[in-house]
């Protein structure tokens, strides 16, 4: 079974830098998740890998970029339970998702969409 979600999250991955640019994107939350869910399956949990970033970490980065990297971290953090498999899994179902929602007005999506379901 894990066999078959790696090929899947793999194409899962091939078909995210598929979306042309300038297509809809979702909105910072959707991609948030996406990425947490993309960082546990590769990296597994965010509190064996690096603290949380903060001022005293990033003296220099601009209120903006802390903020946007502790989203990030946050957005990690939330799966720190799953296991790999369970995360990919989840990364395939939320893409699914995403992309009928924000990317399902074109014939090559929708095809994308219907190539990634198992």
């Amino acid at each position: 079974m894990a066999d078959s979600v790696d090929r899947v999250f793999g194409h899962a991955l091939t078909t995210v830098t598929k979306i042309r640019p300038g297509a809809q994107k979702p909105p910072p939350s959707a991609r948030l998740t996406l990425y947490g869910l993309y960082k546990q399956s590769m990296e597994g949990d965010v509190h064996d890998v690096h603290p949380r970033p903060t001022t005293a970490d990033h003296p220099d980065a601009s209120p903006e970029h802390l903020r946007r990297e502790q989203e990030k971290w946050d957005a990690w953090a939330l799966n720190a339970t799953l296991s790999r498999t369970e995360a990919k899994r989840r990364y395939i179902e939320t893409l699914i998702s995403t992309m009928r929602q924000y990317a399902s007005h074109t014939d090559e999506a929708r095809q994308l969409v219907e190539e990634l379901e198992f």
